[in-house]
This record gives C-alpha cells, sequence and structure tokens, in this order.
C-alpha cells in the first residue's frame, strides 16, 4: 500500500516562515523545526497506519458510477492543485541498493529518489527535457 505523506503542515510552515524571515533566536528556529519534524513523522505514522487521507479519496473516485454525480470536493480548485505534485520523492533505504531511479508524476515536476544508507544518502533526481539543470540551480 502507498500513501501520500503531506509535507505541508501548519507546524511546517511555522518554520519556513519563521527562517524566510529570520524571525527569533536560534533556538526558537530549533524549536520550531522540531515541531515540524514531529509533525511529519505522526503524519508519516498515520500513512503507514492507512490512516492518510489520499488513498481513501481515490477510493471514493473510483467507487462513484459513471452516472453518479461527484461530490464538490473534486470541482474544488485548492484540492485539484493539491494532486499536482511538482517534486514527487520516495524513498527505499535498503542497503542493497546501490541506487535507484523514481520519475516525476506531471509534466513540470521533478522526482527525487533517496536512499539513507550508514555512511551516505543517495539522491537520484529526474525531470522532463524541457525542464533541464537550468531550473535546478
Amino acid at each position: 500500500r502507498t500513501e501520500t505523506i503531506r509535507s505541508c503542515s501548519r507546524q511546517a510552515a511555522a518554520f519556513i516562515r519563521a527562517m524566510a524571515a529570520k524571525q527569533g533566536s536560534a533556538e526558537e528556529r530549533k524549536q520550531l523545526l522540531l515541531r515540524a519534524v514531529a509533525a511529519h513523522q505522526m503524519q508519516a505514522r498515520y500513512c503507514s497506519q492507512g490512516q492518510g487521507v489520499d488513498r481513501h479519496l481515490v477510493g471514493l473516485k473510483m467507487s462513484l458510477a459513471p452516472s453518479d454525480p461527484a461530490p464538490a470536493l473534486f470541482a474544488d480548485p485548492a484540492f485539484t492543485e493539491s494532486k499536482t505534485w511538482r517534486l514527487s520523492t520516495s524513498n527505499l533505504s535498503a542497503e542493497e541498493l546501490e541506487s535507484w531511479g523514481y520519475g516525476e508524476v506531471v509534466d513540470d515536476g521533478y522526482g527525487v529518489a533517496y536512499s539513507i544508507h550508514k555512511g551516505s544518502t543517495i539522491f537520484t533526481v529526474t525531470c522532463r527535457a524541457g525542464i533541464g539543470a537550468k531550473a535546478m540551480a
């Protein structure tokens, strides 16, 4: 089973705002980071237990008969935007894997595969030909 771990949380947004505005002391920003990490870990735990939201919404949409009206949520612009993953990541951290790939899921997006090993972290970054290295700089 796969699930989407939504990395945008109130805690992550608070940390990013503080860092971008250079607000607060180093200790205050560290505490914001720790809260953001804790929120992300909780979301990951929920997803691994089948309590994420995305696959349930996919199931709801797939359960509709062609003649059934779709819930208003599926036409909401914010919902549509939330399904556009310009940065899509995946992790396989088996020591036996020296490298692997993961493709982008939208035309103007990036796919990032990463493996965390004991002495290294390996990244593979993919994008469509039209995006190129300029956008990565």
